[in-house]
């Protein structure tokens, strides 16, 4: 099996595992509190974007301004879930703060020549520092306050250690995107597949935080 063989089963797989934490979200969405219904949008926010990319590449039109979009959603949509976990009037300002800021800058980036049109690690990048800022600084609170008797029953755990893992991975991708740009195809291949794998990676991960909601208390 040649690399892109590989590569290409990596991207279905990818986007296939999208569908487990979104089935599950489906049949748990009873009891879904403010945090869990904000991610029920992400997933489908996910798909649609999967969805319409897929469809644009087997046209062969450029699916960039939907990647653009979906991650400008994606970084807010997130933040309003450490929003509503944190529950400190601290934290909202600076959800609010950065958010005004990460729009600002996401505008002037993506209508600044084009730049719908072709990759952006600027703007990927910093939602990538944002994310990893929010859930170091939301282990740092669940260590230090001590108030989950196990938390591995505790659903924002999970989704807490896949977005750590999902966009630390990314942050280190995306500041090495000149060099991915220009390095061989196989290079190239194999370091886009490492992010391929994250995802799945990162879908399990919120997949079994959605299955704890039962048992996982909904306030810090």
């Amino acid at each position: 099996m040649n690399t892109q063989n590989l590569y290409t089963i990596l991207t279905y797989l990818s986007a296939l595992s999208l569908s487990i934490p979104f089935i599950i979200s489906v049949l748990k969405f009873k009891v879904f509190n403010k945090t869990l219904k904000t991610l029920f949008i992400y997933l489908v926010v996910s798909v649609l974007s999967e969805t319409v990319s897929f469809f644009l590449t087997t046209k062969s039109i450029n699916n960039f301004p939907v990647l653009h979009i979906f991650s400008f959603l994606e970084c807010l949509l997130i933040m309003y879930m450490y929003h509503c976990e944190f529950k400190n009037k601290g934290v909202t300002i600076i959800v609010i703060f950065l958010s005004i800021i990460f729009s600002i800058i996401t505008a002037v980036t993506l209508l600044y020549e084009g730049g719908y049109n072709k990759p952006d690690n600027i703007t990927d990048t910093l939602e990538s520092a944002i994310i990893i800022g929010f859930s170091i600084s939301f282990f740092y609170k669940l260590f230090k306050d001590l108030t989950i008797p196990k938390l591995t029953n505790y659903y924002f755990f999970w989704l807490n250690t896949g977005f750590l893992f999902y966009f630390g991975v990314s942050f280190s991708l995306f500041i090495s995107l000149e060099y991915i740009e220009q390095c061989n195809i196989e290079t190239a291949r194999f370091l886009w597949a490492i992010q391929l794998i994250i995802n799945i990676f990162y879908n399990a991960l919120m997949a079994i935080g959605i299955w704890k909601t039962h048992s996982s208390p909904r306030t810090l």
